[in-house]
Protein backbone atom coordinates (compact mmCIF):
# COMPACT_ATOMS: atom_id res chain seq x y z
CA UNK A 1 0.00 0.00 0.00
CA UNK A 2 1.27 3.42 -1.40
CA UNK A 3 1.72 6.16 1.65
CA UNK A 4 -0.59 8.12 -0.09
CA UNK A 5 -3.78 5.24 0.29
CA UNK A 6 -2.92 5.49 4.00
CA UNK A 7 -3.86 8.82 4.71
CA UNK A 8 -7.00 8.27 6.19
CA UNK A 9 -5.31 5.86 8.87
CA UNK A 10 -4.29 8.15 11.67
CA UNK A 11 -0.45 7.94 12.75
CA UNK A 12 -0.16 4.79 10.15
CA UNK A 13 3.73 4.61 9.24
CA UNK A 14 5.18 2.60 6.32
CA UNK A 15 8.04 0.70 7.23
CA UNK A 16 10.09 -1.79 5.57
CA UNK A 17 10.95 -5.12 6.74
CA UNK A 18 13.32 -7.84 4.70
CA UNK A 19 12.29 -5.90 1.34
CA UNK A 20 8.17 -6.02 2.85
CA UNK A 21 6.29 -2.87 2.48
CA UNK A 22 4.18 -3.09 5.79
CA UNK A 23 2.08 -0.18 7.40
CA UNK A 24 1.67 0.05 10.57
CA UNK A 25 -1.32 1.28 12.21
CA UNK A 26 -1.29 2.34 16.11
CA UNK A 27 -4.77 2.82 18.47
CA UNK A 28 -7.32 3.79 18.65
CA UNK A 29 -7.41 1.90 15.46
CA UNK A 30 -4.98 -0.59 15.88
CA UNK A 31 -2.46 -2.00 16.71
CA UNK A 32 -2.17 -3.48 13.41
CA UNK A 33 -0.47 -4.35 10.53
CA UNK A 34 -1.81 -3.55 6.89
CA UNK A 35 -0.40 -5.75 4.14
CA UNK A 36 -1.59 -4.66 0.85
CA UNK A 37 -0.90 -7.23 -2.45
CA UNK A 38 -2.71 -5.27 -4.90
CA UNK A 39 -6.41 -5.10 -4.54
CA UNK A 40 -6.01 -7.94 -1.15
CA UNK A 41 -5.35 -5.92 1.78
CA UNK A 42 -5.05 -7.94 4.88
CA UNK A 43 -5.13 -6.16 8.48
CA UNK A 44 -3.76 -8.20 11.17
CA UNK A 45 -4.27 -8.06 14.87
CA UNK A 46 -3.02 -10.14 18.11
CA UNK A 47 -4.29 -11.17 21.15
CA UNK A 48 -8.07 -9.78 21.55
CA UNK A 49 -8.48 -12.31 24.85
CA UNK A 50 -12.45 -11.41 24.44
CA UNK A 51 -14.30 -12.38 27.23
CA UNK A 52 -11.37 -12.39 29.59
CA UNK A 53 -13.63 -10.41 32.23
CA UNK A 54 -15.63 -12.63 32.09
CA UNK A 55 -13.25 -15.80 33.22
CA UNK A 56 -12.25 -13.32 36.28
CA UNK A 57 -16.04 -13.32 37.29
CA UNK A 58 -15.94 -17.21 36.82
CA UNK A 59 -12.95 -17.15 39.63
CA UNK A 60 -14.89 -15.32 41.52
CA UNK A 61 -13.39 -12.03 41.79
CA UNK A 62 -16.19 -9.01 41.68
CA UNK A 63 -16.66 -7.28 38.75
CA UNK A 64 -19.25 -5.56 36.88
CA UNK A 65 -21.95 -7.77 35.15
CA UNK A 66 -21.64 -6.79 32.16
CA UNK A 67 -18.33 -5.91 31.87
CA UNK A 68 -16.96 -8.26 29.62
CA UNK A 69 -19.68 -7.46 27.30
CA UNK A 70 -19.13 -3.82 27.01
CA UNK A 71 -14.85 -4.19 26.69
CA UNK A 72 -15.78 -6.74 23.58
CA UNK A 73 -17.77 -4.59 21.85
CA UNK A 74 -15.43 -1.70 22.59
CA UNK A 75 -12.62 -3.88 20.32
CA UNK A 76 -15.11 -4.54 18.30
CA UNK A 77 -15.97 -0.76 17.45
CA UNK A 78 -12.24 -0.43 17.69
CA UNK A 79 -11.72 -3.45 14.94
CA UNK A 80 -14.98 -1.87 12.74
CA UNK A 81 -12.74 1.82 12.22
CA UNK A 82 -9.26 -0.22 11.53
CA UNK A 83 -11.31 -2.09 8.59
CA UNK A 84 -12.69 1.04 7.66
CA UNK A 85 -9.98 3.45 7.67
CA UNK A 86 -7.68 0.56 5.53
CA UNK A 87 -10.16 -0.44 3.51
CA UNK A 88 -9.19 -4.14 4.57
CA UNK A 89 -10.61 -7.07 2.62
CA UNK A 90 -8.96 -9.64 5.24
CA UNK A 91 -9.21 -9.64 9.03
CA UNK A 92 -6.44 -11.83 10.36
CA UNK A 93 -6.09 -12.53 13.99
CA UNK A 94 -2.43 -14.31 15.14
CA UNK A 95 -3.79 -16.39 18.25
CA UNK A 96 -5.44 -15.67 21.39
CA UNK A 97 -8.91 -14.46 19.94
CA UNK A 98 -10.83 -15.91 23.22
CA UNK A 99 -9.57 -15.95 26.41
CA UNK A 100 -10.27 -19.16 27.80
CA UNK A 101 -13.32 -21.63 27.99
CA UNK A 102 -15.07 -19.44 31.06
CA UNK A 103 -14.56 -16.36 28.64
CA UNK A 104 -17.52 -17.99 26.64
CA UNK A 105 -19.62 -15.14 28.50
CA UNK A 106 -23.05 -15.76 26.45
CA UNK A 107 -23.34 -11.90 26.33
CA UNK A 108 -19.74 -11.83 24.40
CA UNK A 109 -20.36 -14.36 21.91
CA UNK A 110 -23.64 -12.97 21.09
CA UNK A 111 -22.04 -9.51 20.57
CA UNK A 112 -19.69 -10.97 18.07
CA UNK A 113 -21.97 -12.64 16.45
CA UNK A 114 -23.94 -9.20 15.83
CA UNK A 115 -20.82 -7.54 15.02
CA UNK A 116 -19.33 -10.31 12.35
CA UNK A 117 -23.39 -9.72 10.60
CA UNK A 118 -22.77 -5.96 10.32
CA UNK A 119 -22.30 -4.62 6.61
CA UNK A 120 -19.04 -3.59 7.00
CA UNK A 121 -17.61 -6.73 8.40
CA UNK A 122 -20.05 -9.11 6.87
CA UNK A 123 -17.92 -9.14 3.46
CA UNK A 124 -14.77 -9.68 4.97
CA UNK A 125 -12.56 -13.19 5.00
CA UNK A 126 -11.76 -13.58 8.33
CA UNK A 127 -8.37 -15.83 9.29
CA UNK A 128 -8.32 -17.01 12.73
CA UNK A 129 -4.35 -18.44 13.41
CA UNK A 130 -5.04 -20.81 16.73
CA UNK A 131 -3.28 -19.21 19.53
CA UNK A 132 -2.06 -20.72 23.02
CA UNK A 133 -5.24 -19.54 24.52
CA UNK A 134 -7.32 -20.82 21.77
CA UNK A 135 -6.18 -24.00 22.12
CA UNK A 136 -8.00 -24.42 25.59
CA UNK A 137 -11.08 -21.99 25.07
CA UNK A 138 -12.16 -24.10 21.75
CA UNK A 139 -12.85 -23.11 17.99
CA UNK A 140 -15.11 -19.79 17.65
CA UNK A 141 -19.28 -20.56 16.73
CA UNK A 142 -19.94 -20.94 13.15
CA UNK A 143 -21.79 -18.07 13.13
CA UNK A 144 -18.66 -15.92 13.71
CA UNK A 145 -18.00 -16.80 10.12
CA UNK A 146 -14.02 -17.54 10.51
CA UNK A 147 -11.60 -19.97 8.94
CA UNK A 148 -9.77 -21.39 11.83
CA UNK A 149 -5.81 -22.73 10.77
CA UNK A 150 -3.28 -23.19 12.81
CA UNK A 151 0.16 -21.33 11.76
CA UNK A 152 2.67 -20.91 9.69
CA UNK A 153 -0.28 -19.32 7.52
CA UNK A 154 0.98 -18.02 4.46
CA UNK A 155 -0.15 -14.55 3.74
CA UNK A 156 1.53 -13.33 0.63
CA UNK A 157 2.59 -15.07 -2.55
CA UNK A 158 4.52 -18.04 -2.50
CA UNK A 159 8.73 -17.81 -3.64
CA UNK A 160 10.76 -20.61 -4.68
CA UNK A 161 12.51 -22.62 -1.77
CA UNK A 162 16.06 -24.19 -2.47
CA UNK A 163 15.04 -27.05 -4.06
CA UNK A 164 12.12 -24.98 -6.10
CA UNK A 165 9.81 -25.89 -3.73
CA UNK A 166 6.71 -23.11 -3.30
CA UNK A 167 7.80 -21.29 0.11
CA UNK A 168 5.11 -18.30 1.50
CA UNK A 169 6.84 -14.80 1.48
CA UNK A 170 5.04 -13.90 4.57
CA UNK A 171 3.28 -16.11 7.53
CA UNK A 172 1.59 -15.58 10.25
CA UNK A 173 1.89 -17.60 13.37
CA UNK A 174 0.94 -16.83 17.33
CA UNK A 175 3.82 -17.82 19.18
CA UNK A 176 6.75 -16.36 17.24
CA UNK A 177 9.62 -18.10 15.63
CA UNK A 178 11.77 -17.67 12.59
CA UNK A 179 10.30 -19.62 9.60
CA UNK A 180 13.49 -20.09 7.10
CA UNK A 181 12.73 -18.00 3.51
CA UNK A 182 9.75 -16.05 5.34
CA UNK A 183 8.92 -13.14 6.85
CA UNK A 184 6.93 -14.12 9.70
CA UNK A 185 4.47 -11.68 11.79
CA UNK A 186 3.47 -13.14 15.30
CA UNK A 187 1.64 -12.04 18.54
CA UNK A 188 1.33 -13.72 21.96
CA UNK A 189 4.41 -12.10 23.74
CA UNK A 190 1.82 -8.44 23.67
CA UNK A 191 5.50 -6.89 23.75
CA UNK A 192 6.47 -3.32 25.71
CA UNK A 193 9.17 -1.44 25.59
CA UNK A 194 10.86 0.93 28.51
CA UNK A 195 11.71 4.40 27.41
CA UNK A 196 14.74 5.87 29.05
CA UNK A 197 13.68 3.86 32.54
CA UNK A 198 10.09 5.38 32.77
CA UNK A 199 7.67 5.36 30.18
CA UNK A 200 6.29 2.03 29.22
CA UNK A 201 4.97 1.74 25.75
CA UNK A 202 3.54 -1.23 23.72
CA UNK A 203 5.48 -1.44 20.35
CA UNK A 204 6.24 -3.71 17.30
CA UNK A 205 9.56 -5.65 17.94
CA UNK A 206 11.36 -6.34 14.56
CA UNK A 207 14.51 -8.23 13.72
CA UNK A 208 15.57 -10.05 10.18
CA UNK A 209 12.26 -12.75 9.63
CA UNK A 210 10.33 -11.71 12.47
CA UNK A 211 7.72 -8.88 13.84
CA UNK A 212 5.96 -9.32 17.04
CA UNK A 213 2.78 -7.20 16.90
CA UNK A 214 1.46 -5.84 20.30
CA UNK A 215 -1.96 -7.07 21.66
CA UNK A 216 -4.63 -5.71 20.43
CA UNK A 217 -7.56 -5.95 23.52
CA UNK A 218 -7.87 -3.49 25.79
CA UNK A 219 -7.82 -5.90 28.28
CA UNK A 220 -5.12 -7.31 28.26
CA UNK A 221 -0.96 -6.76 30.08
CA UNK A 222 2.54 -6.93 28.23
CA UNK A 223 5.87 -8.20 28.69
CA UNK A 224 8.97 -6.36 28.63
CA UNK A 225 11.07 -7.19 24.89
CA UNK A 226 14.52 -7.58 27.48
CA UNK A 227 12.84 -10.55 28.37
CA UNK A 228 12.75 -12.47 25.20
CA UNK A 229 15.12 -15.00 24.12
CA UNK A 230 18.41 -14.49 22.08
CA UNK A 231 16.35 -16.33 19.03
CA UNK A 232 13.92 -13.66 18.76
CA UNK A 233 14.77 -10.90 20.63
CA UNK A 234 14.39 -7.51 18.33
CA UNK A 235 17.16 -5.84 16.37
CA UNK A 236 14.33 -2.49 16.09
CA UNK A 237 11.38 -1.26 17.95
CA UNK A 238 8.66 0.75 16.86
CA UNK A 239 6.83 2.32 20.19
CA UNK A 240 2.97 3.12 19.81
CA UNK A 241 -0.08 5.50 22.01
CA UNK A 242 -3.17 7.05 20.51
CA UNK A 243 -2.46 7.89 16.61
CA UNK A 244 1.43 7.38 16.81
CA UNK A 245 3.81 4.65 16.43
CA UNK A 246 7.33 6.11 16.91
CA UNK A 247 11.17 4.35 16.29
CA UNK A 248 13.02 4.28 19.68
CA UNK A 249 16.81 4.40 19.33
CA UNK A 250 18.39 1.45 20.84
CA UNK A 251 19.75 3.71 23.57
CA UNK A 252 16.71 4.41 25.33
CA UNK A 253 15.27 0.60 25.70
CA UNK A 254 15.35 -0.37 28.95
CA UNK A 255 18.34 -3.10 30.03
Amino acid sequence: MSRESIHEVVGATSIDVDGHSLVLVPPPAGPAVLISDGSRRVVLVADLHLGKAASFGALGRPIAGDLAMRIARADLDRLSTLVRQTRATELGVLGDLIHNRAARDPGVMSEVASWRAEPLIAPLTFTLVRGNHDRHAGDPPSSWGMRVVSGPWGLLASTPGPGGEPRPAVVGLHEPALVPGSLAIAGHIHPMVTLGGRERSACFAIRSGLMIVPAFGSFTGGASIATLPPDIAPTRVLAVGPGRVIEAPRALWAR
